[in-house]
């Protein structure tokens, strides 16, 4: 029973477990950037490049397909 209890204490298996923590960290984090992402797209639809690409429209005016491409980038 030592030698389990000694392998689960031991530093390499307290690494693996700051390793995993981490890892679910990172997960949960990108979760709630993806949701928060969904949360900011327009409700007509519109992707959030076809929403920004309207409002430079809509503050710069009518323009080219060519230099509304450079303004985009």
């Amino acid at each position: 029973m030592n030698a389990a209890r000694d392998v689960l204490s031991s530093p390499d298996a307290q690494d693996v477990r700051s390793e995993r923590t981490l890892a679910a960290g990172v997960a949960t984090a990108i979760e709630r950037l993806i949701g928060l992402f969904r949360s900011l797209s327009p409700p007509s639809g519109l992707s959030l490049t076809a929403a920004a690409t309207l409002a430079t429209l809509e503050r710069s005016g009518p323009s080219r397909l060519t230099s509304l491409a450079v303004k985009e980038g």
